[in-house]
């Protein structure tokens, strides 16, 4: 009678584990960054689209009015656009506020 010869205890799991070794490599996955780089991008890639959807409407929208109207005496591009963002960013706080609150939209 023939005995089967069985692989050693753990030779398939090694085997598997050299193929998804080779896979890694093999799969082209890209630059590999550090999880600090990788955090900076993540960060900066949610921030400066998000500052520019606060930051712009108002921006552009004082270019505008400086160009139809004119701004009063004193009132500066700069100063019109802070004041522009401050209302925005204090609209988006209040609506936060409202729907941790359960008391808005």
């Amino acid at each position: 009678m023939r005995r089967s010869r069985e692989a050693p205890e753990g030779g398939a799991t090694r085997m598997f584990a050299a193929a998804r070794a080779d896979d890694g490599a093999a799969s082209g996955r890209g630059i590999s960054l550090g999880w600090k780089t990788s955090l900076f991008v993540n960060l900066v890639l949610l921030v400066v689209p998000s500052g520019l959807v606060v930051a712009l409407p108002p921006v552009l929208e004082c270019r505008a009015r400086a160009e139809r109207f004119g701004f009063f005496a004193g009132e500066t591009l700069g100063a019109c656009a802070e004041r522009g963002i401050r209302v925005r960013v204090k609209r988006l706080d209040d609506r936060l506020k409202m729907m941790v609150r359960g008391s808005g939209p």
